[in-house]
């Protein structure tokens, strides 16, 4: 079947280019990758640009976790739904949806309020492109990221020391192929982890236990094992 030509009035005709041929579709990331990052998270307190990648990490996380609203379900709605201004230099939802559905509108505003927010973090970076040829095209294009720091990169035993630049890059890749949840805090002792399995909450089976040892179940489970360890010896 024919593809439709789409031609503007002035701009002329638009030609439709398939640009995921030109880019990397798999990122390959080693654990030295991953337990860097991690070391980095939990080191990220004591410099100001390590800090500032924690907290988008932080933002993104909990941008994905938001709800978000269903707009359209009535006609007023539906008339100023896909209408924004400009307030403060941020652009935020049409005033009216604040009287018409205004739960709606705070969630949407909230979403937009984190998505500046991380937004602005990305600005203080500079992404530079790289590209080769093959000799068969497509090109490849990548993009490097300038860190702010001045910490170095290298690999100790089998952990990759990471800057803000590299943390930022693998951050990103985790988060455009779907994985960035996997990134969490330990429920015990709050370090880093990548989660290789989506219920582990845990970095290690010591903080497991532990966890659990303080949970009023087990420690009910405990007692019943006790009472019953002493009837039976008595």
């Amino acid at each position: 079947m024919r593809k439709r030509r789409f031609i503007h009035s002035e701009l002329g005709e638009y030609q439709e280019l398939n640009v995921t041929r030109g880019s990397v579709g798999t990122v390959m990331v080693s654990d030295a990758e991953i337990r860097g990052l991690t070391n980095y998270l939990d080191n990220a307190e004591s410099h100001d640009a390590d800090r500032s990648i924690l907290g988008l990490l932080e933002d993104m996380l909990e941008l994905e976790k938001m709800e978000r609203p269903l707009w359209g379900e009535t006609k007023k709605e539906a008339e100023f739904a896909g209408k924004s201004v400009t307030k403060a230099g941020r652009t935020v939802p049409h005033p009216r949806l604040k009287r018409i559905a205004p739960e709606k509108y705070r969630k949407e505003l909230a979403l937009r309020e984190k998505t500046y927010a991380i937004n602005e973090v990305l600005r203080r970076y500079v992404f530079l492109p790289r590209v080769w040829s093959t000799g068969q095209r497509p090109w490849v294009v990548l993009w490097d990221i300038v860190p702010r720091s001045t910490t170095g990169s290298r690999l100790r035993n089998g952990t990759l020391e990471l800057n803000d630049g590299i943390a930022l890059r693998l951050i990103l890749d985790f988060a455009k192929a779907g994985h960035l949840n996997r990134f969490r805090r330990c429920l015990h002792c709050r370090k880093w982890l990548y989660a290789k399995f989506r219920h582990q909450d845990f970095c290690c089976t010591g903080c497991q236990q532990k966890h659990y040892a303080k949970s009023p179940e087990w420690r009910a489970k405990r007692r019943d094992y006790m009472r019953e360890y002493r009837r039976r010896t008595m």
